[in-house]
């Protein structure tokens, strides 16, 4: 006759979860000397895991069938500590010891008696990032419906870190439901978006944004819970702009770039989708959000010869005029006359003459509207996009946190306030030449900032001045 016992324990630590006390009416009877345990392994919707292996230090081990369940048998009496751990092929949890412990020397010990059964508490595994050993995560997880509250099936779900880091991609089941791989803590963005080629609905970011600038930040940590359900949303049907790109003689341009852009919430805007007018100038922005939207024309080409415009004919994206669209609308119409604008060309190199590559070249101007850029060829050279005729100061900049040339401003100036000023006019032309550069090696100032006492004083800013 098998003795049954309820043994009541106390949770410790955030690393496991004991759910409850479990009925072992189905587990094998133990047909070995000594005393057995038994209990369960479940995930954190509380459902069974299987092959995870189960053991006793110096003692036996199992693995836990398709319904969660072990049982040890052949455990000497006494008191034993039990470490759980994910065998499969693909492991996705975190090794842990009775209860919730990180290793043997601080687990639980566990009361075993001969002939005896001891029924443990259901023991609840803390996912871990993929890859990274040792490292408890947590997975993102919700429903994605429509207007109606109606699932959608197949929505790509993909959570993106705000710094660098590890990012996940996962997709709706019939159910609209998902659940991600498990993340590391930080804060993060999450982007729900059709995949097909037609999109039906439009992208969204958490909560009911348009763009990645103004979503809501979601911060996950492991402390809290191996999951962060509820992160939902409401999809709306996509909706589409579409237009005709023509000339400064109302002849049809191709390969012109049209980009819709939303407000990011910080002054700014984020691109959400981008065209290319074909050969008759026509263009089609489709899976677009039911929002504000700006809509940039520009040469794709850093040689087209068009300066860029905002609909409906203006400068800046401050300016544009906002196409406000609606679920699943179909905006025609939203045209635009590109002019000829001015481009700037010249040659970067150091004091030698020789030539300098990936130079940043950026040419912003003295009011408001827009800029060009480029970078240096290996020949030292480069040509700006259009820009169109008014007053511009040029700006050579190399790359990287300690970069190997200083910045400099057009002509040999060290700052942006003393820069010679640009001007661009319908007499130059397609391309305004002759805007060189002779760039001088960087130079470095370093020391040490202490405190009165003496002591270092860390996080001062130090700024060189001019």
């Amino acid at each position: 006759m098998r003795t049954h016992r309820t043994i009541s324990w106390r949770v410790a630590g955030a690393a496991l979860a004991v759910v409850a006390s479990v009925g072992l009416g189905n587990l094998p009877a133990s047909a070995a000397s000594g005393g057995s345990i038994a209990g369960r392994v479940v995930d954190a919707k509380l459902m069974p895991l299987a092959g995870i292996c189960v053991s006793v230090e110096k003692g036996p081990s199992t693995t836990t069938d398709g319904a969660g369940k072990y049982v040890l048998d052949g455990v000497t009496p006494g008191t034993a500590k039990v470490e759980y751990s994910d065998c499969n092929p693909s492991p996705t949890f975190l090794t842990q010891w009775y209860s919730g412990r990180p290793d043997a020397a601080n687990a639980d010990p566990v009361p075993v008696a001969d002939g005896t059964i001891t029924p443990m508490a259901d023991v609840q595994m803390v996912p871990g990032v993929p890859g990274v050993p040792g490292v408890p995560g947590v997975s993102v997880q919700g429903t994605v419906t429509d207007s109606k509250g109606n699932p959608l099936a197949g929505i790509a779900v993909n959570v993106n870190p705000t710094d660098p880091g590890v990012s996940v991609g996962t997709q709706t089941d019939a159910n609209g439901d998902y659940a991600t791989a498990p993340l590391p803590a930080g804060q993060y963005t999450v982007e729900f978006s059709d995949p097909n080629p037609n999109p039906a609905w439009a992208p969204q970011y958490w909560k009911q944004a348009p763009s990645g600038g103004s979503a809501a930040r979601i911060k996950l940590d492991p402390a809290a819970g191996p999951a962060q359900t509820g992160v939902d949303a409401q999809l709306t049907a996509a909706a589409t702009i579409e237009g005709t790109v023509v000339g400064p003689k109302s002849d049809p341009v191709a390969g012109i770039c049209v980009d819709a852009d939303v407000p990011n919430g910080s002054g700014g805007f984020d691109t959400v989708q981008t065209a290319t007018t074909g050969d008759d100038g026509t263009y089609a922005l489709g899976g677009l959000p039911a929002t504000d939207v700006r809509v940039h024309f520009r040469g794709c080409s850093p040689a087209s010869p068009y300066f860029d415009r905002w609909y409906d004919a203006q400068g800046d994206f401050s300016n544009a005029t906002p196409v406000v669209l609606s679920g699943g609308e179909d905006r025609r119409g939203v045209d635009a006359q590109l002019a000829a604008g001015v481009s700037v060309s010249g040659t970067v190199t150091d004091a030698d003459g020789n030539p300098l590559p990936g130079i940043n070249v950026n040419v912003n101007p003295t009011d408001q509207g827009s800029s060009a850029s480029a970078q240096t060829a290996g020949d030292g050279t480069y040509v700006t996009n259009a820009l169109v005729p008014g007053t511009y100061k040029v700006e050579f900049s190399a790359s990287g946190p300690m970069p190997a040339w200083a910045t400099q401003y057009w002509s040999d100036q060290p700052t942006q306030e003393r820069a010679d000023v640009l001007t661009l006019g319908a007499s130059d032309g397609t391309v305004h030449g002759g805007i060189d550069a002779r760039m001088a090696p960087a130079a470095s100032i370093s020391g040490t900032v202490t405190t009165p006492g003496g002591d270092p004083a860390s996080g001062i800013c130090v700024t060189a001045a001019l």
